[in-house]
């Protein structure tokens, strides 16, 4: 993976908040707000912006500023210097500088300073809230900076495609001819068992693609991503399936957080990284309260019920992308988890940091 390695400083902060980092040069700036965001400390709490030059780009909102789209620009098709804002009301400025190639993957290779806590009031606020903590006047605390730690976030929010997605694509090759229905054909669902014997809930013989539930999961991932579609009587991985960036691109897609299974997925993951394994009932419980009032399906408030039975129904897809196992009525972070979804990884950090504090 060719990365960039760039310097990060937050203006007008003593002493120095400083990183350098190593990106991937394909990642687009939405990708990068993210590894910048881990990188330096920050929680994804406000809006932010890059401005290259008198270029701005950011999240495109109708009734916001004109902005460009920042999921349309790529780390590569930036200058040597440019600007990161993050929060328009402490108004966080980070001088941005292309030092040039970076190593073989993603990661935090230097840093020092400790970043500001959100919401302390930009640069003056941030001094007066360590005056308070010198004097004992405040029991609020600054996070200290840890390079491993955030070397190990950067590198997850950049993210890596699942070990199984990348196993079903290489089984099914160059193509192979579906069954009536549209499912994989048996020689493939077994090859897949011979592989993963895991996913099989019984020792028998697999007969048919949902005697596998988490291969039928990713099947069903990969279709509506389009990575796996059929063309000409054969299931087919597009061009698209050799591209790792695009590929996790797509996954990601389909965790949208504009739908249920979206929020439930990135919230239910957040909590699995942070607290460990957990009955899928307690899990229930937990996510409904976090959703309260504020999710609803044909207008009507969601309840504990909805969010297990959307739970029952994400296990096969979650189980198969490697972000979950799922045992004795409960969920436990699976091989993958951490990997996929960037902000349950930022969030999942961030409730472990609270728990331990």
């Amino acid at each position: 993976m060719e990365t960039f390695r760039l310097r990060v400083q937050l203006r007008d902060v003593r002493p120095d908040v400083v990183r350098v980092v190593d990106l991937p040069a394909a990642a687009t700036l939405d990708e990068v707000h993210l590894m910048l965001q881990v990188a330096l400390g920050w929680t994804d709490s406000h809006l932010h912006e890059f401005v290259v030059g008198d270029v701005h780009h950011g999240v495109v909102d109708p009734d916001g500023p004109d902005v460009e789209d920042e999921r349309r620009t790529r780390l590569s098709d930036l200058p040597a210097r440019w600007i990161y804002a993050y929060d328009f009301g402490d108004d966080w400025t980070h001088d941005v500088e292309l030092l040039g190639a970076g190593g073989e993957g993603p990661g935090c290779v230097y840093g020092e300073g400790d970043c500001p806590p959100e919401d302390c009031g930009g640069a003056g606020g941030f001094d007066e809230l360590r005056e308070a903590i010198a004097r004992g006047g405040t029991d609020e605390v600054v996070r200290p900076f840890d390079q491993a730690r955030a070397d190990r976030l950067v590198a997850q929010v950049a993210g890596r495609v699942p070990e199984p997605v990348r196993m079903v694509l290489d089984v099914v090759g160059p193509g192979v001819t579906p069954t009536p229905a549209g499912r994989l054909p048996r020689a493939t669902v077994r090859e897949v068992q011979a592989r993963r014997p895991d996913w099989a809930p019984t020792t028998k013989p697999a007969q048919r693609e949902e005697d596998l539930p988490p291969l039928a999961g990713v099947h069903e991932v990969l279709a509506s991503t389009r990575l796996l579609r059929r063309n000409r009587g054969k299931l087919v991985p597009l061009r698209a399936a050799g591209d790792d960036r695009e590929v996790l691109r797509r996954l990601r897609g389909w965790f949208d957080p504009g739908t249920l299974h979206g929020v439930l997925a990135e919230l239910a993951l957040a909590i699995l990284l942070s607290a460990g394994d957990q009955p899928l009932e307690d899990l229930g419980t937990a996510l409904t309260g976090l959703l309260g009032a504020t999710v609803r399906v044909d207008g009507s408030r969601i309840d504990e019920s909805d969010v297990y039975l959307e739970l029952l129904r994400l296990t096969p897809a979650l189980t198969g992308l490697g972000q979950i196992t799922s045992r004795g009525g409960g969920w436990a972070p699976g091989p993958e988890a951490g990997w996929l979804l960037p902000r349950a990884t930022l969030l999942g950090d961030l409730w472990a940091h609270h728990r331990s504090g």
